[in-house]
């Protein structure tokens, strides 16, 4: 990768379905990569983000940071927001934190800001964090057959 390659990224959050998870404060985002970071960005649509159980995705363009390491998220104001799950899409790659149910604010018990690296993987190649989408739909295919009822039964 490039550093001067610009390429899209697609984030998407998803607001706990908890009481009081929502926010309306602005919540950033910065992606860190094997070869660089993105700049902070202010997710925003004309929508209302970040209500309860909402899932709502944002595009931007930056840097090619390579394979992404850590999704770092900022809240910037006081009103909490607690985060169930954040996914990213760079190119033909898609990471996935696991269920996160974080709180932020600005409240002494909590951190208005967390880096989160514990990613989930698909993508092209294999190895210990990644979900290979075919594999998985070949062995639910064996799996569902071998469960099936036989005719005389």
């Amino acid at each position: 990768p490039s550093s001067n390659t610009a390429i899209e990224y697609q984030v998407t959050t998803t607001t706990s379905t908890d009481e009081n998870a929502e926010t309306d404060h602005s919540v950033l985002l910065t992606l860190h990569g094997a070869e660089g970071s993105t700049r902070e960005r202010n997710l925003d649509t004309p929508e209302n983000d970040f209500l309860n159980g909402a899932r709502d995705t944002f595009t931007f363009y930056d840097i090619d940071i390579g394979a992404l390491e850590c999704i770092q998220v900022k809240l910037d104001g006081t009103d909490g927001w607690k985060v169930a799950q954040i996914e990213v899409v760079m190119g033909k790659k898609q990471y996935a934190t696991p269920s996160l149910e974080v709180f932020l604010d600005d409240e002494p018990e909590f951190r208005l800001d967390e880096k989160f690296c514990d990613l989930f993987v698909e993508g092209n190649s294999y190895d210990d964090n990644y979900c290979d989408t075919d594999h998985i739909s070949i062995h639910f295919f064996m799996t569902t057959e071998t469960l099936t009822t036989p005719d005389h039964v």
